[in-house]
């Protein structure tokens, strides 16, 4: 059985570091109910929308070391919720790489950037990894933390890019979007997930310590 999140679409943005993949998975939270547009045609516009925000204000703040390659997804919302893959809109064309141009911080680690919710007790922060930063940017590090300039800048960057891609749209396309977090309700009697349901961020903030990816280590 398919893992079922009612109105909830999972999305990945596929890159590349130094020829290893590296994936971003951010789930939104979309209510198509009486929008003119089918739910898919919905689904691939928002994929749209993180192609250009993610241009604008993440691949920013990394190295020319990572390239974004495409944005996939899965709609959870059904069994039978569809599936696809961009890599274009009027604005951007992936591939396409970050701007700095300065030494990008080790494989090993990443920027933790927390999802957090009101989600109340019981119900984790999501996190986000970024790989890449570059390591000029403000002066990025210090010792195992990236620097409060860094932090400061990386901060406004998430926060444009969630209030960006929480999209209320009301042209030929009609949804509205959310960030969210998605957490496991039932499971079958393997351990995979069954049914799940969600909560919205309220904002991503980055941590000062640098994240270790040990798992994605060779």
């Amino acid at each position: 059985m398919p893992f079922i999140v009612p109105g909830v679409v999972r999305y990945t943005i596929n890159q590349r570091k130094e020829g290893r993949v590296v994936a971003n998975v951010l789930d939104y939270f979309l209510e198509t109910t009486g929008s003119v547009e089918d739910r898919p045609g919905s689904v691939s516009d928002m994929a749209g929308v993180l192609i250009n925000e993610w241009s604008d204000e993440i691949l920013t703040q990394v190295t020319t070391d990572l390239v974004a390659e495409s944005v996939s997804w899965v709609d959870l919302d059904s069994a039978s919720g569809s599936t696809g893959l961009r890599t274009t809109t009027s604005q951007e064309t992936w591939p396409q790489t970050g701007i700095g141009t300065n030494d990008p911080y080790p494989s090993n680690v990443a920027v933790l950037v927390k999802k957090n919710t009101a989600g109340g007790r019981g119900r984790r922060a999501g996190r986000l990894y970024l790989a890449g930063v570059s390591e000029g940017t403000n002066d990025a590090t210090s010792s195992n933390n990236i620097t409060a300039a860094t932090q400061t800048a990386l901060n406004t960057r998430f926060a444009a890019f969630l209030g960006n891609t929480n999209q209320t749209v009301t042209a030929a396309l009609e949804y509205t979007s959310a960030m969210s977090v998605v957490h496991v309700l039932t499971r079958d009697a393997d351990g995979r997930p069954l049914t799940g349901d969600h909560n919205v961020v309220t904002n991503l903030a980055v941590d000062r310590t640098l994240a270790t990816q040990r798992r994605r280590l060779r």
